[in-house]
């Protein structure tokens, strides 16, 4: 759904799929006026902050800056996702049957994915600069899953949206 300008509808009751929520993403991405007074790094935690963008949907910029600023791995619960990255370079990890495949997502890089999909997100630590990215939600972010291993056992807990995602 999109409007006349090709900016995706986020009207209350309609939910974004990935490609638009990826147009809207980059859209919030080329106007830092938006995002950028929101952008505040700390050592100790990873911070966020909420990017006014309309209802219906959520959007947040993140800002990242030490190794130990990691997600662990975690849903969506019904939303759909796309993330910006906006400065620097975070990493994507996604669990298989062996583990988990990473890939490093730079400065530039768009990805969106559906309310299915298992991930978790983290600053690369060392001598890596400071990242920031912005992540939108359709429809807007109430609950997520995170998973533990539990006695040899994935398991997953559900969660509120408000509650910050730490690594277990």
């Amino acid at each position: 759904m999109t409007t006349s300008d090709s900016t995706p509808d986020a009207s209350p009751d309609a939910t974004l799929t990935p490609a638009e929520l990826e147009a809207l993403v980059r859209t919030i991405a080329m106007r830092p006026d938006s995002w950028r007074p929101l952008v505040r790094h700390d050592p100790r935690q990873r911070t966020s902050a909420r990017i006014d963008v309309g209802p219906g949907v959520d959007a947040w910029v993140i800002s990242w800056t030490g190794a130990d600023h990691d997600t662990g791995f975690h849903d969506h619960d019904v939303s759909n996702a796309a993330v910006a990255i906006v400065q620097g370079e975070i990493i994507e990890d996604v669990p298989i049957v062996t583990g988990s495949i990473g890939r490093t997502l730079n400065t530039g890089e768009v990805v969106s994915f559906d309310a299915s999909h298992v991930h978790r997100m983290r600053h690369p630590g060392g001598t890596a600069a400071p990242a920031v990215s912005i992540h939108v939600y359709s429809p807007p972010l109430r609950s997520m899953g995170t998973y533990r291993i539990v006695g040899g056992v994935v398991r997953r807990a559900p969660q509120p949206a408000d509650v910050e995602l730490v690594p277990g």
